[in-house]
């Protein structure tokens, strides 16, 4: 979710009035990419189980955000590194919610999907009010390597539920 809250941020900071319009052509990649990829992405990783979609999109994302802060300042890299993000965001989207729909039995799919963007948009708000909080005290690069710890935690999470699932559902 930084890269709508996180990167502006900096966008503004580093360029100025010129940060929302290199934002808002950046932000266009992201719809592009993702008209152009997701039917690909899909056709293609069809074979990929749901977690390690997940598992890509954390990589991927973390990725992007290396690049951004190894190279804030420089517009052109926003272009790759949105593309980059794009297709992590893909991947999640193609996997998050059908990972759940299959384990999840049909009679409680309702409550847990509810609970699950509860939760999400809990999660969001405070992360951001701390991304916020951190941005302001510790600075825009430590903010970053926390988001990109963050990310590679999330990478770890999802090879260990890899391991629990393959135990639980012995596939």
């Amino acid at each position: 979710n930084q890269y709508g809250y996180l990167m502006p941020l900096d966008m503004s900071a580093v360029h100025g009035e010129n940060g929302a319009l290199i934002y808002g052509t950046v932000n266009t990649v992201n719809c592009i990419v993702v008209v152009m990829f997701t039917p690909l992405i899909t056709r293609f990783f069809r074979n990929m189980s749901e977690i390690y979609k997940i598992i890509t999109a954390f990589v991927l994302m973390m990725i992007s955000y290396v690049i951004f802060v190894l190279f804030k300042g420089f517009i052109p890299v926003y272009y790759l590194l949105m593309l980059i993000f794009t297709w992590g965001e893909i991947f999640n989207t193609l996997a998050a919610d059908p990972y759940l729909t299959r384990r999840v039995p049909a009679d409680f799919r309702g409550r847990i999907f509810g609970i699950a963007n509860i939760s999400a948009s809990i999660f969001v708000c405070i992360g951001q009010l701390l991304t916020g909080v951190l941005y302001d005290n510790a600075g825009s690069t430590i903010t970053w390597f926390i988001m990109i710890g963050l990310c590679l935690g999330g990478i770890f999470l999802g090879f260990y539920i890899n391991r629990k699932d393959r135990e639980f559902f012995h596939l």
